[in-house]
């Protein structure tokens, strides 16, 4: 057994700004006693030229252009002359001043929460992960809806998929 900061059933003082006495927190990890090792082939051995097994700079800057060209093209929702590209992970990139936006309401709620406790001489920790929580809250609820949508053209997929093996077998 492994324990960060603490030995196990050991707890830490915490002090914390605003409190005269230190916190007690228990923080710990543990590992399996068991371990199983699998034998695994070097990707070096994979190929003859194992340099092939990787994207080179030259192709990282061409998938950059273009992924850049694709952004300043495509519409929000990601159609361009009525045609449909996929522009999943991409959309800090394409609404970035949205997303600098969010991402300083957010700092902004916390820091002002963090001034107002230290104003009145206290420190709660909890409120202030509380207030991160709300002012994420619509980022959490997007990414889940994106999950969701991500699922459901897996499943699509996979279904079609399937489908087209089945027939290739019969």
């Amino acid at each position: 057994r492994a324990s960060l900061g603490a030995c196990a059933g050991e707890t830490m003082e915490v002090y914390l700004p605003g409190k005269r006495e230190p916190v007690k927190r228990r923080r710990s990890i543990t590992f399996k006693e068991q371990v199983k090792v699998q034998p695994m082939e070097p990707a070096k051995s994979l190929a003859e030229n194992p340099e092939s097994l990787w994207f080179q700079e030259d192709e990282y800057e061409k998938i950059k252009m273009k992924t850049v060209a694709l952004i300043h093209k495509v519409a929000e929702d990601g159609t361009l002359d009525g045609k449909k590209y996929c522009t999943r992970g991409l959309e800090k990139w394409m609404t970035p001043e949205a997303t600098q936006v969010k991402k300083r309401q957010a700092w902004d709620n916390v820091l002002n929460e963090q001034y107002l406790q230290r104003q009145e001489g206290a420190f709660n920790d909890e409120q202030l992960a509380l207030m991160y929580k709300h002012s994420t809250a619509r980022s959490q609820m997007e990414a889940s809806k994106r999950a969701s949508k991500d699922a459901q053209e897996v499943e699509g997929y996979l279904k079609s998929t399937r489908r087209f093996q089945r027939r290739m077998s019969m």
